[in-house]
């Protein structure tokens, strides 16, 4: 848990696979397995410990699918279904995906790559950094909104360029990469058409 600007943020994660690793017997301390009823229940732990808002990231399903698959669909939904989890984010596809929002509640399907330095397709040079806003509603913290920052990775270099931004700064020759990377990205975010998500700046 850690705090926010005075809200009390708790955020789990949890992973559906280690990428053909094994779990060592031995630390079992090392990871969370996915299990939708165990993290519910301590989404629940953590309202009772304090938590304003929580959290939950899952490392899930499959990779360089902008379109998450029904098992991530029905796994995250159930998460949100929860009335002790504010907020779900998925990791593990390596491209963005879109973001939902069912009964006023926001699941991020996939946030694309940072710093994996892939290169198979055009979309895992993308990424996506969203911020909240969140706002007391009813006794309890909600998420009003949320902007997005689309990302573009410089091959080799492990450098993480805000898309926009940078096209605004002067980006010479990588302003129509980056332009295009803008584009995927938040076709990619809009693709369940979700109100209330928007970027920070356009290209």
């Amino acid at each position: 848990m850690y705090d926010v600007n005075g809200v009390t943020i708790a955020h789990l994660a949890a992973t559906w696979w280690l990428n053909g690793l094994r779990e060592p017997a031995d630390r079992p301390w090392l990871l969370q397995d996915l299990d939708v009823d165990e993290s519910i229940a301590k989404a629940e732990a953590a309202k009772q410990a304090g938590a304003d808002f929580v959290v939950v990231s899952i490392h899930c399903c499959s990779e360089y699918q902008t379109m998450p698959t029904s098992y991530q669909r029905d796994t995250n939904r159930r998460l949100i279904d929860s009335p002790a989890i504010d907020l779900v984010i998925g990791h593990h596809t390596h491209v963005v995906q879109p973001i939902e929002r069912p009964n006023d509640e926001f699941i991020a399907y996939g946030l694309g790559n940072f710093l994996s330095g892939q290169r198979r397709v055009a979309e895992t040079t993308d990424g996506v950094i969203v911020l909240l806003d969140l706002v007391p509603c009813n006794g309890q913290w909600v998420t009003r909104e949320i902007r997005s920052v689309p990302t573009w990775e410089i091959g080799g270099t492990y450098r993480i360029l805000p898309a926009a931004e940078t096209i605004a700064a002067g980006a010479g020759s990588l302003a129509a990469t980056l332009r295009a990377s803008w584009y995927r990205t938040v076709g990619a975010i809009g693709a369940y058409g979700a109100t209330g998500v928007s970027p920070v700046a356009r290209p």
